[in-house]
C-alpha cells in the first residue's frame, strides 16, 4: 500500500509537480540576483532533464509514467497493474523528445543570444 502511494506521488510530481518546481527555481533565481542567462538555462536544463525523465522512463516503463498518463487520460491510476497502451507509450516518448528539443534548442539559442 505505501508503494502505491509513493507511484501516485510521483506521477503527480511528474504531471504537475516538476513543472511548478520549474517555475518556483527560475523565480527564486531572479528574487535572488541571478542574471538572466543563468535564470534562463536552469531553466531549460530543468526542461531537458523532464524530457530525458520521459525518455528513459519510456524504455524502463517506469510505473510513475504510467500513472501520469492515466491521469492525464482520466483514468484511475493503477500502480499494480500496469498495462502500457501503444498510445501511451507513443505520448511518453513524444513529450520526453519535445522537452529535450526544447531544452536543447533554448540553451543554444541563449547561448548564442540570438
Amino acid at each position: 500500500m505505501r508503494d502505491a502511494r509513493i507511484i501516485i506521488f510521483l506521477a503527480y510530481f511528474v504531471r504537475y509537480g516538476f513543472l511548478m518546481t520549474m517555475i518556483l527555481v527560475y523565480w527564486l533565481l531572479e528574487l535572488l540576483g541571478f542574471d538572466r542567462k543563468t535564470s534562463q538555462y536552469t531553466l531549460l536544463s530543468m526542461g531537458f532533464l523532464l524530457g530525458l525523465h520521459h525518455f528513459v522512463g519510456y524504455f524502463a516503463e517506469f510505473k510513475h509514467l504510467y500513472c501520469a498518463m492515466q491521469n492525464s487520460y482520466r483514468e484511475k491510476m493503477t500502480p499494480y497493474s500496469i498495462n502500457y497502451t501503444d498510445k501511451m507509450l507513443k505520448d511518453i516518448l513524444i513529450l520526453g523528445l519535445f522537452f529535450m528539443f526544447i531544452g536543447a534548442t533554448g540553451v543554444v539559442v541563449v547561448y548564442f543570444d540570438f
